[in-house]
């Protein structure tokens, strides 16, 4: 059995290995002229076999090493000058059959036993990757960028859980495993030595995870030290049955089982009740995101002293001295997209345009005439009164987004002055931003995972609806009229654009088919919604 146990997990090794030499030859013939695309699809061959291979030792290993290490473990008759194996009497550990077993075996222990050396080696080569220093020393800046690190995914599982700095703790925590299930029992044949050496293990891990905590989340640091009291308890108990002491305190070897049964249910239960609280408020917070992201303020015929009131409110209780308040104007769509995951860089402006000017200001105010603008975070270079001359820039005045933004990322928006009230945050900025911003307290991070280059949410002070939200039958009415009136063909589609396929990735088209029938005099018309990639194929779409 022990054969079969050790020699299984090498052939599905070796299986996976043919496999991905058959695969990686066949990419080699089928390859195209290009190097580059060789290159990709030749490495991520061999990560992706190099993970299944990795994955499978991560399996097998307590489970064999337990195995194993129970082949060694004899129970020695000095007296009758006999010896059985514990885990099969039948055997005789004497015997030359068992003599020659035990060399094999040592073979394939020291083979599954350089396992974890293996994993060590292959971390060590990804170190700067999996230890890679931010200016600050942020640990949470640390673990975005080893998150967000594709080369590290095919020995992603061997360091996912634990700090930046605890990136090597897995190999600690495998041999640490393997002490308590393989190498303890063969420390002494007396259960009450077995047990003590048991609680000495314990005790020390009570106090390294006590002091080192290498997890990346508390809460499993946590679990973890509280499982390391778990098994000393357990230890304790097996010397306790072993010497009889807690007999004088009526007490059992069946009442210390019954004890040492409710302990770990009861250790369970609450892992459990503490990861469901945990989800929990995870969902109540995704919720509370959710209702801020699908709420716009209604601001449809708000005076200019009641904008001036409020944004001068804000200025003061929410708009640090290094920072502007300035404004967006966008569509409806957007504005939501904006809530929901960030606001995105556009094209046309090589950014993400943002105005000083309120929507009064710009209303009241035609070009070539000047206004002034007071309080805090007014312009670019301080606060200060400025008067500047009013531009014209065709901006969509659905929804007005309300940001607080530091001064200094901000640049004069190409084409105008450098006091003009128009201002951009540029590419470049948002490019050096994204790792410093994770897509963390956002409701939908997909945008995020395409490329999508944006400004996080977290900068939204507020969002005000400033007219009435037409409705999508009333919005294309005109043009249903116009296609149906052409005839252009028995079948045609109407299209608006939600988000600027310029501008945007991923753009989101809405589509209104309608079906000519009877030569236009009685139409269907049909709502669908279509999202489309930057080369405008269709990748999903629904009937709404």
């Amino acid at each position: 059995k022990i054969y079969i146990w050790c020699l299984l997990p090498m052939l599905i090794i070796v299986l996976i290995v043919v496999i991905g030499f058959f695969r990686y030859a066949i990419t080699a013939c089928l390859a195209s002229y290009s190097s580059s695309s060789f290159e990709n699809k030749k490495q991520h061959i061999i990560n992706q076999h190099l993970w299944m291979l990795l994955l499978i030792t991560y399996l097998v290993l307590p489970a064999v090493a337990n195995k194993q290490f129970q082949s060694l473990d004899c129970i020695t008759f000095n007296k009758e000058g006999i010896s059985f194996l514990r885990a099969d009497s039948a055997i005789d550990c004497y015997s030359r059959s068992y003599e020659q077993f035990r060399r094999y075996l040592i073979v394939f222990i020291i083979i599954y036993q350089s396992i974890p050396i293996i994993w060590l080696r292959l971390l060590y080569r990804s170190k700067e990757e999996l230890d890679r220093q931010s200016p600050n020393h942020n640990e949470k800046l640390e673990l975005y960028i080893r998150d967000n690190n594709k080369s590290l995914n095919h020995i992603r599982f061997l360091f996912n859980d634990y700090k930046t700095k605890k990136w090597w703790f897995e190999v600690i925590e495998m041999y640490r495993r393997i002490i308590f299930i393989g190498i303890l029992p063969l420390t002494s044949t007396v259960t009450s030595k077995r047990a003590s050496f048991g609680c000495y293990l314990a005790i020390a891990s009570i106090a390294y995870f006590a002091e080192v905590q290498p997890y990346r989340l508390k809460f499993t640091n946590s679990i973890a030290y509280i499982a390391q009291f778990a098994i000393l308890i357990t230890f304790f108990a097996a010397i306790s049955i072993d010497l009889g002491v807690m007999m004088d305190f009526g007490m059992n070897d069946f009442g210390i089982g019954l004890f040492l049964v409710l302990c770990n249910i009861s250790l369970s239960f609450i892992i459990l009740f503490a990861g469901y609280t945990r989800f929990k408020e995870y969902k109540e917070k995704k919720e509370a995101l959710r209702a801020k992201a699908e709420k716009l303020e209604w601001a449809v015929g708000f005076s200019s002293s009641k904008f001036k009131t409020t944004f001068a409110s804000i200025n003061e209780t929410s708009v640090p001295a290094s920072d502007v308040l300035v404004f967006h104007y966008t569509s409806f769509d957007i504005a939501r997209m904006a809530m929901r995951s960030g606001l995105p860089a556009t094209q046309k402006f090589n950014g993400i345009p943002f105005t000083l000017r309120h929507p009064h200001d710009m209303i009241k105010h035609g070009k070539g005439s000047e206004h002034e603008i007071f309080g805090k975070g007014s312009s670019l270079s301080g606060p200060r009164n400025l008067k500047i001359e009013i531009e014209t820039v065709d901006f969509p005045n659905d929804v007005l987004l309300v940001l607080s933004v530091p001064r200094l990322l901000l640049r004069p928006l190409e084409h105008f002055e450098e006091e003009s009230y128009l201002c951009c945050l540029p590419v470049s900025i948002l490019k050096a931003m994204r790792p410093i911003h994770p897509p963390v307290n956002i409701l939908d991070v997909k945008p995020w995972k395409d490329g999508i280059l944006m400004f996080p949410p977290t900068y939204i002070l507020r969002s005000y609806q400033l007219v009435e939200e037409k409705k999508e039958e009333e919005e294309f009415q005109g043009q249903v009229q116009g296609a149906l009136s052409a005839r252009l063909s028995r079948k045609f589609t109407v299209e608006r654009l939600s988000v600027d396929s310029e501008n945007v990735k991923g753009n989101f088209k809405q589509f209104w088919m309608f079906d000519d029938e009877n030569d236009g005099t009685s139409s269907t018309l049909k709502h669908r919604a279509s999202s489309k990639d930057v080369e405008g194929k269709v990748i999903h779409r629904e009937l709404c």
